[in-house]
């Protein structure tokens, strides 16, 4: 079975998609799959046995990426029984005259990604916008062409199934993320390292956004928050990206440097850690999510999170998440009330990794089967 994606945990820089990624490996190599993946320069993952790479970018597309990847190269020479593209990646396989089945895992379309750039309102992402209208028509024809489509949620899936895809509903499943709570677990002395990192051990009302650093995920709302919020409140973000320098920048010129701890990118302990020293998980996205699976991981730990409507919070979390506004004032009313809350899981049983896992694996039958019907 071929995995084609453009990034993995390999690569610098890597997030939640490329985490689904390693699950869906392990999923297929826990069915009894040989597994194979195709990605760019500079990532792999171990749960692969073969790694292949196309184009010359990591973690990026190019025209290279597009056209070595149509090539015959070791990755079709291989035969497998069915390709697994992770979003867009495995576009051009699914073009070809002769070919095995291909399902698509669709973490966003073109009209959310057209949506996110528009709300961000940014030089850089208003520059995206003609690319996101001159993508959709193969994207679409994409995603048309593949032989089964699994959205990471039933939103997606609605997306999906109404105009412009209209895809049919036999061939469009939802598989949602799923994390995995023992991998949560975390050393009391590292939490009690890392609430002196961050200053949570002397009290008061500590705050966690676990991201990239860009200008779509709106951490300028959380940092604007913070300000409007009593001074034993606090702000600490994990993560890294483009926007890291602008954002540090903004807390200074709001006097909120004392109470904003920038950690940059930090290891999956470290974040299991963080949640435990965190009051609340705030998610104030400005870019229509797909499942962010640091909500999955907030709820296996009890956290409650405060979330704009774009991060798509899935249904089955309304127990410990609070939706607002994408707002200054929205977002601080949520992040105080969430506060007072008390601290109990609340990751029901259909999102943890085990569950998702056997649906993964009960797909990717099905995916090899079609193949050999055809």
């Amino acid at each position: 079975m071929l995995f084609v994606c453009r990034s993995t945990s390999g690569h610098p820089g890597s997030g939640g998609m490329e985490r689904v990624l390693d699950e869906l490996l392990r999923a297929a190599r826990e069915a009894g799959h040989d597994v194979a993946l195709l990605t760019t320069p500079g990532g792999g993952t171990s749960e692969a046995a073969v790694v292949w790479t196309a184009g010359r970018t990591g973690g990026r597309y190019s025209w290279r990426w597009w056209w070595e990847s149509s090539r015959s190269g070791p990755w079709t020479r291989w035969q497998p029984d069915a390709v697994v593209s992770v979003g867009d990646a495995g576009g051009a396989l699914v073009l070809r005259r002769r070919r095995p089945p291909v399902a698509v895992q669709v973490h966003g379309t073109t009209g959310t990604e057209l949506a996110s750039s528009l709300r961000a309102r940014t030089r850089r992402e208003l520059l995206k916008v003609p690319l996101h209208v001159l993508r959709f028509p193969s994207r679409r024809l994409f995603v048309r062409r593949a032989d089964a489509v699994w959205p990471v949620s039933d939103a997606l899936r609605d997306a999906l199934l109404r105009a412009p895809y209209r895809l049919d509903p036999r061939r469009v499943t939802t598989l949602h993320n799923g994390v995995d709570p023992r991998a949560l677990d975390a050393a009391p002395d590292d939490v009690a390292a890392v609430a002196e990192q961050v200053g949570a051990r002397d009290g008061g009302r500590t705050g966690l956004y676990v991201g990239r650093l860009h200008e779509q995920k709106g951490v300028d709302l959380a940092i604007g928050a913070l300000g409007v919020l009593p001074s034993d409140h606090r702000l600490v973000v994990a993560g890294d990206g483009p926007d890291a320098d602008r954002l540090r920048a903004l807390a200074r010129a709001r006097g909120l440097d004392g109470r904003v701890t920038f950690v940059g990118a930090v290891p999956r302990g470290t974040v299991a850690a963080l949640l435990r020293v965190a009051d609340v998980l705030l998610v104030p996205s400005l870019r229509t999510e797909g499942a962010p699976v640091v909500l999955l991981e907030a709820a296996a730990v009890g956290v409650p999170v405060v979330a704009t409507r774009h991060a798509q919070v899935p249904a089955e979390l309304a127990a410990g998440a609070t939706v607002v506004a994408a707002s200054v004032d929205a977002l601080a009313a949520g992040w105080r009330a969430a506060t007072t809350r008390g601290r109990a899981p609340y990751l029901p049983a259909a999102l943890t990794r085990d569950h998702v896992g056997a649906a993964y694996a009960r797909a990717l039958d099905g995916l090899v089967h079609a193949g050999g019907a055809r």
